[in-house]
């Protein structure tokens, strides 16, 4: 008889593993799908978004790799479950709702920060970047060109001398 249990608890073991192996696959085939431009680009406010996406020199990387954590499966999950059920309410229940114009999150915009150094590292380490807050102040045209979803400001060169005026604190 204890030959018989012993034997059943090796078969739960090894076929709780083998499933928990498949279920960890599915969940990051299915984490990569969602964070493809194909998927991003399903919504119709996304057309010029995955364009602009597409034709710059970001275009191998997949829309998370900049709007989402990076690292942690489950912060991952976590946080595109929080930002997807945003997507899926506007999508789904309020259509009319959606904007015309989409503008990261103060948290969102933060994220990309991280990511931007993060995948930069070794370039911003050989460079000065006191003089604005952060990435996107000097390159706004990245990775999403300059469509008409940014404002006039985003694409304005900064005024000769601005940036020296910024990084003295000169107002």
């Amino acid at each position: 008889m204890k030959e018989v249990f012993r034997q059943k608890k090796t078969y739960w073991f090894i076929g709780t593993f083998i499933a928990g192996c498949i279920f960890w696959a599915a969940l990051t085939t299915g984490l990569h799908m969602l964070d493809s431009p194909e998927f991003c680009g399903m919504c119709h406010i996304m057309d010029d978004v995955v364009a602009s996406h597409a034709a710059s020199t970001h275009a191998e990387l997949d829309c998370n790799d900049c709007h989402m954590p990076q690292g942690n499966t489950f912060s991952r999950i976590i946080f595109k479950t929080r930002v997807g059920s945003g997507h899926v309410y506007y999508n789904i229940l309020d259509p009319e709702g959606i904007p015309n114009r989409l503008e990261a999150k103060p948290e969102t915009k933060a994220l990309i920060e991280v990511n931007c150094i993060r995948c930069h590292k070794a370039t911003i380490k050989n460079i000065d970047h006191s003089a604005k807050k952060d990435c996107s102040s000097c390159h706004s045209g990245l990775p999403h060109g300059t469509q008409s979803y940014k404002t006039k400001e985003w694409n304005e060169e900064p005024k000769s001398g601005e940036l020296l005026k910024k990084k003295e604190g000169i107002s």
